[in-house]
């Protein structure tokens, strides 16, 4: 039996995670930060799982990406034994603290039920809730030294020097991302950026280059998508075609084809005409120049009484190709 290779979409998925799970620290590689809860850590876990369990790619070919799955599990595996227990995570969060490794958003070591947030942290918090990462660890540096202690001020240059480290290693993540961006590689941009706005959350650059690589990313899985629905279609699978158009679909894709195609079937094999009428709406305004949308969907509008509506339609189409026979056949109808 031939083996079913992997599509574009999970080989830049694989990618994106190698890229989080080395770079990036164990919450990271989960997609948490430091406030997650232990049932936010099991439910991050288990959703890669029942997503990137090597046993679901044993009879996929993958190629050298074999390889990658199984270094990818490995990691994340580490990652969800480490924050799930206590004592482990709080060992782990000093260790981060230590290297400046810790993500941006500041919260409290793990604790066993009961056990109470020191004064400091409750400052740290309070301060760090206004945006201001600098007097977020200013406040944590005074807060934390004894009273009336001459060596405040050296406190706060050791956080301000971590800040900096913070900020260079944030500069570093944002130039790998830019260069997977320029070299059209988006998933993996997006990872490498992800971690950039994480380090230094407060710089527009970052984050306006992260958005640009996130939906450009989101396109190319819906993209991919589309591709696999189409697929399912040709081989007469209409319940799967339809799983894939809507998950395309929640992706926002950059054109309205996985929309038409959705309001085909809908409308053809499953008698759901409101839907379908939804579906060719935001079809024809994804793509306004396409004149075959706008023909169906005037069609569609002519069988349920909707004249004015379909006139309209006809006449946009006509007006971008006055040769189209569909378009000048519903307006000749329409006239009669």
């Amino acid at each position: 039996m031939e083996r079913k290779p992997l599509n574009e979409l999970e080989t830049q998925e694989i990618l994106r995670i190698q890229a989080v799970a080395q770079r990036g620290t164990h919450y990271d590689a989960l997609g948490l930060d430091l406030s997650a809860r232990k049932e936010d850590v099991e439910g991050a876990y288990h959703t890669y799982v029942r997503q990137w369990h090597p046993d679901r790619f044993f009879n996929r070919d993958a190629g050298e990406l074999h390889g990658q799955i199984d270094e990818n599990f490995a990691a994340v595996t580490k990652a969800f034994r480490v924050l799930r227990d206590p004592a482990q995570r709080n060992a782990y969060d000093a260790e981060l603290r230590a290297f400046n490794r810790a993500p941006t958003k500041a919260a409290p070591a793990v604790r066993e039920s009961g056990q109470e947030t020191s004064g400091f942290e409750v400052t740290f918090r309070k301060a760090d809730k206004a945006g201001n990462a600098l007097a977020a660890a200013e406040a944590l540096a005074a807060a934390a030294a004894p009273a009336k202690v001459q060596k405040a001020p050296n406190a706060v240059e050791k956080i301000r020097q971590q800040l900096q480290a913070q900020l260079v290693q944030a500069r570093r993540y944002y130039e790998a991302g830019k260069l997977d961006y320029d070299a059209g590689n988006w998933v993996k941009s997006e990872g490498n950026l992800y971690l950039a706005t994480r380090y230094d959350p407060q710089n527009q650059e970052y984050q306006a280059l992260h958005s640009q690589a996130a939906t450009k990313g989101r396109h190319l899985r819906a993209t991919a998508l589309v591709s696999q629905a189409e697929q399912a279609e040709g081989f007469g699978q209409t319940k799967e075609a339809v799983a894939y158009y809507r998950k395309a679909i929640q992706l926002d894709p950059p054109d309205g084809r996985a929309y038409f195609r959705l309001a085909q079937i809908l409308r053809t094999q499953e008698d759901d005409m409101r839907s379908a009428v939804e579906l060719y709406r935001k079809a024809v305004t994804k793509d306004a120049r396409n004149i075959e949308y706008h023909v169906v969907l005037a069609e569609v509008y002519e069988g349920l009484g909707l004249k004015e509506n379909a006139r309209k339609l006809a006449i946009h189409a006509n007006a971008l190709d006055r040769s189209h026979a569909g378009a000048q056949a519903v307006l000749k109808r329409l006239k009669s």
